[in-house]
């Protein structure tokens, strides 16, 4: 089952990567409006997990502080320098540089947690 969920985001990622940041900033946009939509039930399900309803309320609020931040700075960092500049390295003209900014696709994140 994994397997299938995993290979349906690695065909999704194509599109997402050749759609662009400021497409990716709409759609977070969205995401951020789906989310405030359903702040109760969310809230609701993590107080009833972790019994922390201020906490809750905070992180959601954190949420879309990130959100917005990096909507805001997400296209001028990656406007900042040509997609694919390349840099030759002082004194070593053998070595060179090249940036290349490409969303890394499908990842796996177990992360820790605080709650009792």
């Amino acid at each position: 089952e994994i397997g299938t969920i995993v290979a349906g985001c690695k065909e999704a990622q194509k599109a997402w990567a050749a759609a662009g940041v400021q497409h990716r900033v709409e759609v977070l946009g969205q995401w951020t409006g789906e989310i405030k939509k359903r702040m109760p039930e969310i809230v609701a399900a993590l107080t009833a997990d972790t019994g922390r309803v201020a906490m809750c309320n905070t992180e959601l609020g954190a949420l879309f502080g990130f959100i917005a931040q990096w909507s805001r700075l997400g296209p001028m960092l990656l406007g900042a320098e040509k997609p694919q500049q390349t840099a030759k390295t002082p004194g070593l003209g053998h070595l060179s540089h090249k940036n290349q900014h490409v969303p890394l696709g499908v990842v796996a994140n177990i992360s820790p947690w605080n709650y009792p």
